[in-house]
């Protein structure tokens, strides 16, 4: 057996977002758990990762729209969550 760490598999939901002329990437990784961990990148390469995973690739998905529709543009989601993820 190998000893080689395994990589996290990228799901093929991942995608990017555009809201206007704002775009993220949402980058959605199995965790080896059975859960999905999603991560949110800016244009400046800023990474929000949200700390619980979800139970599905497609569920975790749905948070990054959901999220992103409720927000100005898509960037803004990645400094909100961010300031959310900090007073936890």
């Amino acid at each position: 057996m190998s000893n080689e760490p395994v990589k996290p598999r990228l799901s093929e939901l991942s995608q990017y977002v555009t809201r206007g002329e704002e775009a993220v990437r949402v980058d959605i990784y199995e965790n080896g758990e059975g859960g999905w961990i999603l991560e949110i990148i800016d244009r400046y390469n800023n990474s929000t990762v949200w700390d619980d995973p979800f139970p599905s690739d497609q569920s975790a998905l749905d948070e990054a729209y959901e999220q992103s529709m409720q927000m100005a543009s898509p960037l803004m989601l990645v400094h909100r969550q961010s300031k959310l993820a900090k007073r936890s």
